[in-house]
């Protein structure tokens, strides 16, 4: 980089703490959080702005725990979920590759302007093998989600903006594609579920601006033409 420096303080959300903890009822603590990050999200903040990017660098990092508890969340079905997916399902509660973190969504709360938006933004989540595919995801204000069905099973896929249901998707057979633009019509964090599987969860960070990344399966994340200046990293 050239021009100009970039210095980004680091700040852990509750969502995220909740997120990564070992307990049992851990889908509780996360629809806390969960309203707790939509109610901050509501705070109004002025309109983001494309301009030039000139001197601009990338930030670049890896998400890490200092002790990873590589345990699983077991949940048990009811007698109709179980029909087809079977009576129990373990669910890890860390992903990633040794003590790197996968699906931490980072992003520059106060970036409000420079580079423009991406020009796609439509976006897909899966039910397949009775569970949300991609589990962690960020999209765009005013993108298309396109809701596909991979299962012989029946879904409900039901998205929250904190207390607010924002749709509720209903499909009934492999292969069925239902597009919607609802769940990504306002920034915040959308959490997914579905009404048949208690262990089919999926969370969408959806934010209106381009500074944002998830980190892969061995914990980086890449957030390039970033203008020179002091942002607020968060994850």
């Amino acid at each position: 980089m050239s021009g100009g420096r970039i210095v980004a303080r680091v700040i852990v959300l509750a969502s995220a703490l909740f997120a990564f903890s070992g307990c049992a009822d851990a889908g509780g603590a996360r629809d806390a959080a969960d309203a707790d990050s939509a109610a901050v999200e509501r705070e109004t903040l002025p309109p983001y702005q494309v301009v030039d990017v000139a001197g601009s660098g990338a930030i670049v990092g890896r998400i890490t725990l200092d002790s990873v508890e590589r345990g699983d969340t077991t949940f048990t079905a009811t007698d109709s979920a179980a029909a087809f997916c079977g009576a129990t399902r373990r669910v890890p509660l860390v992903y990633g590759r040794g003590h790197n973190l996968q699906d931490v969504v980072v992003w520059l709360s106060d970036a409000r302007s420079g580079k423009h938006l991406p020009i796609e933004r439509r976006y897909e989540l899966t039910n397949s093998d009775c569970e949300l595919q991609p589990r962690v995801q960020a999209a765009v204000e005013g993108g298309m989600l396109n809701v596909r069905n991979a299962d012989r099973s029946a879904h409900r896929t039901v998205f929250l903006l904190g207390n607010d249901t924002l749709a509720s998707v209903r499909e009934t057979e492999a292969g069925q594609v239902v597009p919607t633009g609802k769940p990504l019509v306002h920034r915040g964090l959308v959490s997914v579920h579905s009404n048949r599987y208690p262990w089919s969860r999926a969370w969408i960070r959806v934010f209106d601006h381009p500074y944002f990344a998830v980190t892969n399966r061995d914990g980086i994340f890449t957030i390039d033409s970033v203008p020179p200046g002091e942002y607020t990293l968060k994850i």
